[in-house]
């Protein structure tokens, strides 16, 4: 069409040519984020991710954590005592989700919360799968589908292609109008750049949140020595001096419990190492019967004594012929029978100890073959009248004082300062993008599906009906698939239209 065809010619004025909206770009830019984002914090090891998920069962994490709970795990540099783990046991052949209290060598100890021993498995870094990093109780059971890889897999299909179809219905609007320069009075940056620095600076704010969150790294308690938990466990008992030599049993001597049926025994107790601390406790002491079937008996020995500065004793009397009893009323009512029996001294401390575990570990037992009328120290080649010797040892550490720290580009900044920048990005981004929001209008050019022409002749316009509204004139322009003449002008610019 050119401007001498036939037709009534329409006309609307505008102070200036429509801004080019970016608001499609904030989008896609966001889409993007939030893409990146699902993958990053959802993604499972099996597609590349650090995400596993774990339904806990069982008691031995009360009161935090109860059956039916769900539990994210993060692989992690490195691990720390008091870090909540998920690890693969050799032993149960499960995966377990404990405490670590300790560390060696090569490998972890852990225990659960609301057990009071530790676990039998040297924990290895390839049977680690990750550090707690959220807790949601009750919902596990509900959500066990999310162990797998397709919830993840979904969650970025459904992102990516909301983003694809942001992306294409884009391009396909800009494909049908082009773009043309924009002419603005004063020297105020346009709305729609405002928009875009809003946008980019909200996306970047929440990028330093999320790396200052997830990204953060703790200096971890600096090990400053160990502690070692020692018990020494001795008996003795009146005895036939055509048995014992000098008439005395004593430690290390067989206990024939015809001859012998009460045993006095000793367990003392202390704590040495590097202890900044010493901590009250109470130490108990109990015999445990068991059979090689996996059948056992834990039976109070009614001894206790209070911990006090890291040493304490606690004494009393092994009745083997109730022992016996217990033994025998089991096979009795079981018709099993009574080979090899065991009997364990088994000491226990509650209470706080001096490390910054909290917890103390499960002292050793001292072992007895149980049966045939006798009692005899499980100890090899033991030295007559000597204590038997048992330790624990724990490593002691000092909590960190810096704090989390996040490290990018071979520098490392406090996460604190890293999370006070997103904020004040998120902050001023909204608020640019808030102005720009509103000064922006609504293009009016968008959804034109021929380009605008411009033209110079300034007769047509005297011989133009000028329509209410440049709006209204553009309707019709996208309506009937009317191509729009431009004629700019020094104060305005001049949209034509003929109506054919």
């Amino acid at each position: 069409m050119n401007s001498g065809t036939a037709g009534r010619l329409l006309a609307a004025r505008g102070a200036r040519l429509p801004a080019i909206r970016t608001g499609r770009l904030a989008t896609w830019m966001l889409a993007a984020l939030l893409t990146a984002a699902a993958w990053t914090l959802l993604a499972p090891p099996a597609l590349g991710g650090q995400t596993s998920y774990v339904v806990t069962h069982g008691e031995s994490m009360l009161p935090a954590f109860h059956t039916g709970d769900f539990a994210l795990v993060r692989e992690q540099p490195r691990y720390q005592v008091g870090d909540v783990i998920a690890y693969r046991s050799s032993t149960l052949h499960v995966v377990v989700l404990h405490r670590i209290i300790g560390t060696e060598s090569d490998g972890l100890r852990t225990r659960g919360d609301h057990n009071n021993w530790t676990d039998p498995d040297l924990i290895t870094p390839d049977e680690v799968i990750g550090r707690l990093w959220l807790h949601i109780p009750t919902i596990g059971s509900a959500l066990t589908t999310l162990r797998t890889a397709a919830p993840a897999v979904l969650i970025a299909v459904a992102t990516t292609a909301t983003t694809a179809l942001t992306a294409h219905g884009a391009r396909r609007r800009r494909s049908h109008r082009k773009a043309t320069p924009m002419h603005r009075n004063g020297s105020h940056p346009p709305a729609s750049s405002l928009r875009f620095i809003g946008a980019v600076a909200v996306i970047l704010g929440c990028a330093l949140l999320l790396l200052s969150f997830r990204g953060a790294t703790s200096e971890g308690p600096a090990v400053i020595g160990s502690v070692v938990h020692r018990i020494d466990v001795s008996y003795q008992a009146p005895a036939d001096a055509e048995v014992y030599q000098g008439g005395e049993l004593t430690t290390g001597d067989p206990v024939f419990t015809t001859l012998t049926p009460r045993v006095d025994v000793r367990v003392g107790y202390r704590v040495t190492g590097d202890v900044p601390e010493q901590a009250p406790g109470r130490l108990d002491l109990a015999a445990r019967l068991s059979s090689p079937n996996g059948w056992q008996r834990l039976i109070p020995l009614g001894s206790t004594a209070v911990v006090s500065n890291g040493v304490t004793e606690v004494t009393g009397t092994l009745d083997l012929a109730q022992l016996q009893a217990v033994v025998d009323r089991v096979q009795r009512r079981t018709g099993s029978s009574g080979v090899g029996q065991q009997l364990d001294l088994v000491s226990t401390v509650t209470g706080r100890s001096a490390t910054a575990t909290g917890a103390v570990p499960q002292l050793p037992s001292v072992s007895f073959r149980f049966g045939d009328g006798q009692l005899v120290l499980d100890d090899g080649h033991h030295s007559r009248g000597a204590p038997v010797t048992r330790t624990a040892t724990e490593t002691v550490t000092a909590a960190a004082s810096g704090g989390a720290r996040v490290d990018f580009a071979g520098l490392s900044v406090a996460a604190w300062q890293v999370r006070a920048a997103g904020a004040v990005a998120v902050v001023l981004g909204a608020l640019v993008g808030g102005v720009g929001l509103v000064g922006c209008r609504r293009d009016p050019l968008a959804g034109l599906t021929k380009p605008v022409i411009t033209v110079t002749d300034h007769q047509q316009v005297a011989t133009a009906v000028e329509t209410s509204s440049l709006n209204g004139l553009l309707d019709l322009a996208h309506r009937y698939d009317w191509p729009v003449l431009h004629l700019p002008a020094p104060d305005e610019s001049i949209y034509l239209e003929r109506v054919c």
